[in-house]
């Protein structure tokens, strides 16, 4: 990815790239900006939704972590959270197949406080945007 994207970019050297990710997703946009050189890096931004704990982050001016205030527990290494919903979405999916359903594992675990719907997370996004994003790329065009 880190390959594509240098190249890529000498290609196009006004572009800005922006990753957006979730949870796992996270992480794997995290490893990419580590990996990023030096003058891609200052053009590439994350926005990254509830990211595991366990992971350690890159933060950065041009990265926006979002954990619900604090209260996601994958983000905040809350385990007994995790395990609880893990050990509930096992319970779901084998109670779904023994019923006849065949849900996939992502409809049946659930952690509380990881979900971000647009409507809660869009003014951090927007911001995000407007004050990292859009200004630089004024103020540098």
């Amino acid at each position: 990815m880190v390959a594509q994207l240098d190249s890529f970019a000498l290609a196009n050297p006004r572009l800005k790239f922006i990753f957006v990710s979730v949870s796992n997703g996270a992480v794997f946009s995290n490893q990419v900006l580590e990996l990023l050189p030096p003058q891609l890096a200052e053009r590439t931004y994350a926005i990254e939704l509830g990211p595991p704990f366990w992971h350690g982050l890159l933060r950065s001016e041009n990265n926006l972590i979002l954990d619900n205030d604090g209260t996601d527990p994958l983000t905040t290494g809350e385990v007994e959270i995790v395990f609880a919903s893990l050990f509930k979405g096992v319970r779901n999916i084998l109670s779904s197949r023994f019923s006849g359903k065949k849900q996939r594992w992502e409809e049946v675990w659930h952690i509380p406080d990881h979900n971000y719907p647009w409507e809660k997370v869009r003014p951090a996004i927007l911001e995000f945007l407007e004050h990292r994003v859009i200004a630089r790329v004024t103020a540098n065009p």
